[in-house]
């Protein structure tokens, strides 16, 4: 029996067929679609309807939230949110040839619906490490609608757009009304374009002393759709407070000029026009006299519950307070807080721990010392700025146990209200409170816990003059003081200056006429930071009322706290 042979040469039947499949399929094979050019000059734009016509502009459905549907309203076919279906999100994606992980100014045109009473706002990937997640997720300008009930355009001008796909599900910029929120209507989108240009403004130092001296440098980088404006250009310069140079030629696309703050507190906007462009930037002048430093201190300790109110926004939410706790950090004390949280999402349940504190200069950071329970809980913390405008800031979530320093740049907050309602903090600014809420992402178990807060961090811009504060306070706070006993404060020197210092603390007790009764003095080295509080012990000769005035002096820097103590 033979078997049988195959051949390898050409006119076998398997290489013959296998060249015939081959050949067929590619002469019917199609050339790859070409993408379609970008014209730098014109951006690019989506028309948004059941067929969306994209031109380097992609809109995108994915995950429940962020999924659109199809209208027809004013005679437009449309895309919308739709909070009946719980979908909140119109996300879009920009092509990578023509903006991808760079930091240009962009303008971006939406062509909206004004229906309903609420606004619509843009969430942007940034260059901005202030903004809420590192910059992926930087507000706009809210857009209040009028319910017209006609087509309008609105150009919202990011200053500093990356759109580096790092924004949420991966793209670039969403567009919401924020409709989850009840009262709030749907918001309705015929067509969307993105060019590049705009004017970047930086300050530096961000603000200046309130002195009539101090200075800052203010720099505008001008850029349009085909790069920077011509060097040569004019830029003008004008402010409603302070000096500014009137007028600088733009070189490698930047206007300089050089501004000097006030004799008066207060804020500055600077008016910049250079080329088409037109920008304006707002710098605080700081009270205080001197170079403007960048420091760091403890504002507030909660181990001292004194001033403390915590309170539960529905019924079923269950808290204790307590100061101090159970636990400490670097031997002092904290607060204790026990929670539980029952209700549903809808009822939005929270725990506020208010305490109003005034915060020094301008903050730039603000920080909390927490002892975690890994419950996935969220703690905000919220400021209030002279204009009466709230703004709530993320620290994070309580993901860890121990202690941990919880930080979040003050960029632009999490949400804004009240007063000037813009989501820029405008100094003097106070602290308000800590809010706490539950994770509905997590189970039921993890709705209550147990943890630890101790001190409030503040990162913040201040004049030289006012770069040592004096804290004092009832060392434990006390209720009633017992007659002819001597009193225990707690002194504490703050240094917002970089480098160590020596400062001489001294203290005065006065009688009702301001006759100084004792005076002591001792000698405390402050790192550049807070310096842990010194106990002092007062004595008293017996019932009446009391002035404690506690000085430090530093290098010309003076900065003084008193204290009213009655003995009954």
């Amino acid at each position: 029996m033979h078997s049988k042979q195959y051949r390898s040469d050409a006119t076998s039947p398997w290489w013959t067929l296998a060249a015939f499949l081959l050949l067929s399929r590619l002469a019917t094979a199609q050339p790859p679609v070409q993408p379609e050019p970008i014209d730098p000059a014109k951006g690019v734009r989506v028309v948004l309807g059941a067929e969306n016509e994209e031109h380097g502009l992609r809109q995108i459905d994915w995950e429940p939230e962020h999924k659109s549907r199809v209208a027809t309203v004013g005679g437009r076919e449309c895309r919308a949110t739709d909070k009946a279906n719980k979908q909140y999100y119109l996300d879009f994606n920009v092509d990578d040839r023509y903006l991808f992980n760079t930091d240009h100014p962009v303008q971006v045109a939406v062509e909206y619906f004004d229906e309903g009473r609420s606004f619509l706002v843009l969430k942007y990937d940034s260059n901005d490490p202030t903004a809420p997640d590192r910059g992926r997720s930087k507000f706009s300008e809210y857009v209040y609608r009028q319910s017209t009930r006609v087509w309008k355009t609105h150009v919202f001008r990011l200053p500093d757009a990356r759109f580096a796909n790092a924004a949420i599900g991966g793209n670039d910029f969403v567009l919401t009304s924020e409709a989850y929120v009840a009262g709030r209507d749907d918001l309705c989108v015929a067509a969307i374009s993105v060019l590049i240009g705009g004017m970047q403004i930086s300050v530096s130092p961000p603000a200046v002393s309130a002195d009539g001296q101090t200075s800052c440098q203010v720099d505008a980088l001008v850029t349009g759709p085909l790069g920077p404006v011509e060097d040569g250009t004019q830029g003008t310069f004008a402010t409603d407070a302070g000096t500014v140079t009137p007028s600088a030629e733009a070189r490698g696309g930047k206007a300089t000029a050089r501004f000097v703050g006030a004799a008066q507190p207060g804020e500055a906007t600077i008016t910049v026009r250079c080329g088409d462009e037109a920008e304006r930037a707002v710098v605080p002048m700081l009270s205080g006299s001197g170079e403007v430093l960048d420091g760091k201190l403890v504002v507030l300790s909660f181990g001292d519950a004194s001033g403390v109110a915590v309170t539960a926004t529905t019924p079923g939410t269950t808290q204790s307070f307590a100061a101090p706790g159970t636990e400490a950090r670097d031997g002092r004390p904290a607060a204790r807080l026990d929670y539980q949280f029952t209700e549903p999402h809808e009822k939005r349940p929270q725990i506020h721990i208010r305490r109003l504190k005034p915060l020094p200069g301008l903050p730039r950071k603000i920080g909390l010392w927490v002892h975690g329970d890994n419950s996935w809980t969220q703690l905000h913390a919220w400021l209030l700025d002279a204009t009466g405008q709230v703004h709530n800031y993320c620290l994070g979530y309580l993901n860890f146990t121990g202690w941990k320093l919880l930080e979040q740049p003050l960029g632009a907050p999490l949400w804004h209200t009240g007063g000037k309602d813009d989501g820029v903090l405008h100094p003097p600014i106070r602290f308000l409170e800590l809010l706490i809420a539950p994770n509905y992402s997590m189970p039921e178990a993890k709705r209550r816990g147990a943890i630890h807060l101790q001190d409030l961090t503040m990162d913040t811009l201040v004049p030289v003059s006012e770069s040592l504060v004096v804290e004092a306070a009832l060392a434990p706070p006390k209720e009633a003081l017992t007659t002819g006993a001597p009193i225990d404060c707690r002194v504490r020197v703050c240094n917002l200056a970089p480098e160590r210092r020596v400062a001489k603390l001294r203290w005065q007790v006065l009688n009702e006429a301001q006759t100084v009764l004792t005076e002591e003095q001792e000698e405390v080295e402050i790192e550049g930071h807070a310096a842990a509080p010194e106990t002092v012990r007062l004595p008293l000769p017996g019932a009446g009322k009391y002035t404690a005035k506690f000085v430090g002096e530093t290098e010309g820097v003076r900065a003084e706290a008193t204290l009213a103590v009655a003995v009954p």
